[in-house]
């Protein structure tokens, strides 16, 4: 009977609250409240004017001032992430990030780098363990319709950067993430919602305060020159 009440137990530990109702997904979800805010964020502004631009600088600036009330760690703050979102006066999509795991096997099977229409290659930032580290990415395209070359280079260089951040903080492979933009940033919502497209662009400095390293792919298209 104890072992019985000991797997029921742990059984109603996996069980998890049912997701706010969503208005539309490809990689991540648009909740209720991410959508008022951006109801209200168009609003006051019509045509993306340099007064609501200036408005969604001051915003982000008083919310990047305000993060350490969450935390003294990318860690720390990661996990607050919600209330983050929450406080902000303006909307903050939420910030997501490619487990190790969908980037080792990518390597493996020769594939591509994630997309956000793509099933299961995101999660919650403020799901990941603790111990996680996350790994920010910024890059360009490799070719004009295609963000690595035909060597995967980028993708390479991406797994192996992940690696060297476990190796170097004794945590397992697959406690790394990474924030690549075109799996962390919903397309789909961008083509439809180009406001809520340029939140994603206003909200990239919170994402790399919440990452605990800065990746950058340098490499210039004009001159056709591979990262090595």
């Amino acid at each position: 009977d104890k072992e019985e009440d000991g797997e029921r137990g742990e059984e109603e530990e996996e069980q998890v609250e049912e997701p706010e109702n969503v208005l539309m997904s490809s990689g991540m979800v648009l909740t209720d409240k991410m959508m008022t805010k951006y109801v209200g964020d168009v609003s006051d502004s019509i045509n993306h004017s340099e007064e609501d631009l200036l408005h969604r600088a001051l915003y982000l600036a008083s919310t990047l001032a305000q993060l350490t009330r969450f935390g003294n760690t990318p860690t720390e703050m990661r996990q607050c992430f919600g209330e983050i979102e929450a406080s902000a006066q303006h909307l903050i999509p939420t910030m997501v990030v490619v487990p190790y795991r969908v980037i080792a096997e990518r390597y493996l099977h020769n594939g591509e780098l994630p997309h956000s229409s793509e099933p299961n290659v995101v999660v919650p930032v403020n799901c990941i363990p603790p111990s996680s580290k996350v790994v920010f990415l910024s890059h360009t395209r490799l070719e004009e319709t295609n963000n690595d070359n035909s060597y995967n280079i980028k993708l390479k260089a991406l797994k192996q950067t992940m690696e060297n951040v476990a190796k170097e903080n004794n945590i397992p492979n697959t406690h790394t993430y990474c924030w690549i933009d075109m799996a962390c940033i919903d397309q789909g919502v961008w083509a439809m919602y180009s406001d809520i497209g340029l939140s994603y662009v206003y909200a990239l400095p919170i994402y790399i305060a919440l990452s605990d390293v800065f990746f950058y792919c340098d490499h210039d298209r004009a001159s056709g020159m591979d990262i090595g």
